[in-house]
């Protein structure tokens, strides 16, 4: 069996997450666009159903529908961000000579830089600011444009398809 220290071996695991994160991103943009299509093709059912059928009590499934791909859609653009933000400390840490000289140096990597592989971001203090924080960060992701607009939208659609039945 091949010996490797811990540093070569950590070496290898930041290449490795060098090369793979931008293919998780990609497989990331994949399922929010698949999440889109498909609450697109059901409400565009809903709404086709309630407009045919004249029934206001029929179109107010479409907001059911609209909350329910929303958490999933959250969800994704939340990993996405953390993978993001992973990448980019990546990225810093190769373009920055004096760290790269005292990392080779000294054997060591930064901590955090190849571990944790999962998401911390909640983890932000103690009290009610901790409690509070998810919320906002919540928030924060609601009106990232790739989720508001399409959202926005087609609650405003289904707004009017309502006010059209009534």
């Amino acid at each position: 069996m091949d010996s490797t220290n811990p540093f070569e071996f950590q070496l290898m695991m930041l290449q490795k997450g060098a090369e793979d994160l931008p293919q998780k991103i990609n497989h990331l943009n994949d399922i929010q666009l698949r999440v889109k299509i498909a609450l697109t093709a059901l409400w565009s059912v809903v709404i086709g159903w309630s407009v045919s059928a004249d029934s206001i009590g029929i179109s107010f499934i479409g907001y059911c529908i609209i909350l329910g791909f929303l958490y999933p859609d959250l969800l994704v653009l939340k990993s996405q961000r953390f993978y993001l933000e992973k990448l980019s400390d990546i990225y810093d840490f190769f373009n920055n000579k004096a760290d790269l000289e005292v990392c080779f140096k000294t054997h060591t990597i930064p901590q955090g830089l190849v571990y944790p592989l999962v998401s911390n971001s909640f983890e932000l203090g103690s009290g009610l600011r901790k409690k509070l924080d998810p919320y906002r960060y919540t928030f924060r992701l609601i009106l990232h444009p790739t989720i508001f607009l399409p959202y926005s939208f087609l609650v405003i659609c289904n707004l009017v398809a309502s006010l059209s039945l009534s």
